[in-house]
């Protein structure tokens, strides 16, 4: 069994991202394609690097960030258009939704 502790590499940032595609939010999952990083280690990362990009969102700084900034930055744009696109696909010009339209005309 091999622990590693310290700074991730650019390798087990891959390894992190092409799990995320695979299994979404598997931790555990993703931590079986890696030595010596836990389920917690690999959580960790993926939220401190959430957090970060959310701090940055409203510093406006200039953080280049890595690759799995871009990854993760990257899926929350995915996941807020598919939001959008899903609350505008449920609302007719009154604002109702579907369901409470059809109640009104009823």
């Amino acid at each position: 069994m091999c622990v590693q502790k310290g700074s991730w590499s650019l390798e087990e940032d891959m390894i992190l991202i092409k799990g995320h595609q695979e299994f979404g939010t598997k931790w555990s999952k993703i931590a079986k394609r890696m030595c010596g990083r836990s389920e917690n280690d690999i959580k960790n990362r993926w939220n401190a690097t959430m957090r970060r990009q959310n701090c940055n969102k409203n510093n406006q700084g200039n953080y280049k960030g890595s690759m799995l900034h871009a990854y993760v930055k990257w899926v929350t744009a995915t996941q807020q258009s598919a939001k959008l696109l899903s609350n505008k696909n449920n609302q007719n010009v009154l604002g109702c939704s579907c369901d409470e339209l059809a109640l009104l005309l009823t």
